[in-house]
């Protein structure tokens, strides 16, 4: 039996490879589950994906447990910034804003849940929340290269067991 943190990481990278709007902005075999801080030049236009921490706390109920999972969805793009268009490319900023909306398509406007791809006979997140994104850049000579994460949190509730 898999851990909670597993199966919410594979299911986010199903839903994100089962996407067309996705995919045709970053290809499915460049769409990871990973916590690599630093993937290979070659992995940039790619998607990593990973859980990051945990909490948990008895609900008013007091027989249940509310689990919190971060999971992380980070896209590492290559590309020009704004100052250097007007060669036709698209700018660093278009290219993560058209994945972002993408990805947002998938999460925010499709019912915002991850029950078409959770496994069969399990009980998926109760609710899967957007918190923030962070966006970092590093010079990378002609191109820069950015890091750009979505956190949500996945709010799971689990039933204690009975005390003797």
């Amino acid at each position: 039996m898999s851990h909670k943190r597993t199966k919410l990481r594979q299911a986010v990278q199903d839903k994100l490879k089962a996407s067309a709007g996705v995919t045709a902005l970053v290809a499915s075999e460049r769409i990871f589950k990973t916590r690599l801080v630093q993937l290979p030049a070659r992995f940039t236009n790619a998607i990593s994906i990973y859980t990051l921490d945990e909490t948990g706390a008895k609900t008013a109920s007091e027989d249940d447990l509310e689990r919190i999972i971060n999971v992380m969805i980070s896209v590492w793009q290559t590309g020009k910034d704004n100052a250097t268009i007007g060669t036709g490319e698209e700018s660093i900023d278009d290219k993560l804003d058209n994945i972002f909306q993408a990805i947002e398509d998938e999460f925010f406007t499709k019912f915002q849940n991850l029950r078409d791809v959770w496994p069969t006979g399990e009980k998926p997140p109760y609710r899967l929340n957007y918190t923030d994104t962070k966006i970092k850049f590093e010079d990378e000579g002609e191109l820069i290269l950015a890091i750009a994460t979505m956190k949500f949190d996945a709010i799971f509730h689990q039933g204690l067991p009975q005390q003797l």
